[in-house]
């Protein structure tokens, strides 16, 4: 996504004036900032997800390998 908005930019530059590439650019840099936030979002439910459930459940262990599951990004 970000080479196609690199792309449009070089395009833009060319012509200034070009509304629709300009609507473009917009819609493209929109639903690059949803996914964005989407990936945020879902970082944080799974830390808060994690962190209630090692509060609850204190007698289970979490594998080594979830661990490093749960901390990707």
């Amino acid at each position: 996504m970000d080479e196609e908005l690199t792309q449009k930019q070089k395009k833009y530059e060319d012509d200034p004036f070009d509304r629709n590439l300009k609507n473009e650019m917009f819609v493209t840099e929109s639903k690059r900032r949803m996914i964005t936030n989407e990936v945020t979002v879902e970082d944080i439910v799974r830390e808060r997800s994690i962190n209630l459930f090692k509060n609850k459940c204190r007698i289970f262990r979490i594998p080594p390998d979830f661990r490093e599951f749960i901390s990707k990004q």
